[in-house]
């Protein structure tokens, strides 16, 4: 039994969340709900609940006032936001869950269990740092991305990053300090994500920062020698616009 607490100063939105989960397959019981940072903080401390379903803008402030004043962060967390798609990157960057309003159901079932049946470790404190932070800079590209492995929650800056390399399903990123890590989130999520001005795709398993690469061999089979001498391979298909890329340079 998932125990849930939604806040949001829309009644009619925490009926229709009500709505939703009850005529779902999971099965939840709601403990609480609130619609104000006071009450809110007041109803999770009682409630401990296992999931927190949290809209951004409150009667008395925003979701992250009241995570703010919890002394008890110990569940999983969704946040709900009728942001725009600009500001939704900022989430995206923060390996934080979100759902857009108004909330499709389907949307909201398969985050609940994505969220809830992770077996990853969270770090809300960490996550919700960098969201603050990179929904400061909206008119710039964020500076900082969260990588959770199935131990760790990394913070790392855009600018250490030299290639991501992918594997099926999972992503390597190569870091200028020399560290590996490995996430469980495809390629080309990162490819929308990184800023389109730095990363460029030269491969079908290779993603590179256009700032790390120390040569281009144009043979046949041309490759990218970058900062940490490592070696990617360059596709044909990929050469034209690499070298609108290093051209622009």
């Amino acid at each position: 039994m998932i125990r849930v607490v939604i806040i949001d100063d829309e009644e009619s939105a925490i009926n229709n969340v009500r709505q939703i989960l009850n005529l779902s397959q999971i099965t939840v019981e709601i403990v609480g709900t609130a619609g104000s940072v006071e009450a809110g903080q007041k109803v999770v401390q009682e409630t401990k609940p296992d999931l927190l379903l949290l809209d951004i803008e409150l009667e008395d402030g925003t979701g992250f006032d009241l995570l703010d004043k919890l002394s008890y962060i110990n569940f999983k967390l969704i946040f709900i936001t009728a942001s725009e798609e600009h500001a939704l990157k900022a989430f995206r960057y923060s390996a934080l869950d979100y759902i857009v309003k108004p909330i499709n159901p389907e949307d909201l079932i398969n985050t609940i269990n994505k969220v809830f049946y992770s077996t990853r470790i969270e770090n809300l404190e960490l996550q919700v740092g960098v969201l603050m932070e990179n929904l400061k800079e909206l008119q710039k590209e964020p500076q900082t991305l969260v990588l959770k492995t199935s131990e760790t929650v990394h913070l790392i800056q855009i600018n250490e990053i030299i290639r991501c390399e992918a594997e099926r399903n999972y992503t390597t990123f190569y870091l200028t300090n020399g560290d590996k890590i490995l996430v469980s989130t495809t390629l080309k999520e990162y490819e929308k994500l990184l800023p389109v001005n730095n990363f460029v795709r030269v491969h079908n398993s290779h993603l590179v920062n256009i700032s790390k690469i120390r040569k281009y061999e144009k043979h046949i089979s041309g490759c990218l020698i970058m900062t940490d001498n490592s070696s990617v391979p360059v596709s044909a298909r990929k050469k034209e616009s690499l070298m609108h890329f290093l051209n622009k340079l």
